[in-house]
């Protein structure tokens, strides 16, 4: 029974998402150093008037989105071959060895729960998708800004703090 996709958080919007944001920004990195080694790029900041490498954030963040997606339907994909059924939906326990979605109730010996990962939203502090974000709303920037903030989120907090400072910005 999942909710919100297969591989959740993880494959979603966390640590796969994160990874691509990461090889981008390291490119950037590499590309910002290759004056040094004698390589010029056109408009790469070397002296010849250009204003250096730009990243395109909506095309970063359309790429992110389809590997997530794609590993997901990997995922469904390799759970229907060995025979998984999987039901779209929230399961609710209705007792040690039933669990309920929909009109559905399933009998089970054994029940995992998987629980994933969520943004903790603070009262004082209500994301809005513009200028407050969580970690789930941060691939739908549609460009880069001038100044982020990252607070929280363990390792990939920094992995966040540290691509998007890659990618220039403060």
């Amino acid at each position: 029974v999942e909710r919100d996709g297969l591989g959740g958080s993880a494959v979603l919007t966390d640590c796969v998402p994160s990874k691509t944001l990461i090889a981008t920004a390291e490119l950037m990195t590499e590309v910002r150093g290759s004056a040094e080694l004698g390589v010029r790029l056109s408009g790469d900041g070397s002296g010849d008037g250009g204003a250096g490498p730009v990243v395109d954030l909506g095309a970063v963040n359309s790429r992110v989105k389809e590997l997530a997606a794609s590993q997901s339907a990997d995922i469904a994909r390799q759970l229907s071959n060995a025979g998984v059924r999987v039901i779209a939906g929230l399961g609710r326990l209705d007792g040690p060895e039933r669990v309920v979605v929909g009109d559905e109730t399933l009998a089970a010996d054994a029940i995992l729960i998987a629980t994933g990962a969520h943004p903790r939203i603070l009262p004082t502090a209500v994301p809005d998708g513009e200028r407050i974000l969580t970690w789930e709303q941060v691939y739908e920037l549609p460009e880069l800004p001038e100044r982020l903030v990252v607070v929280g989120s363990g390792v990939t907090g920094a992995e966040f703090a540290s691509a998007y400072n890659a990618l220039g910005v403060d």
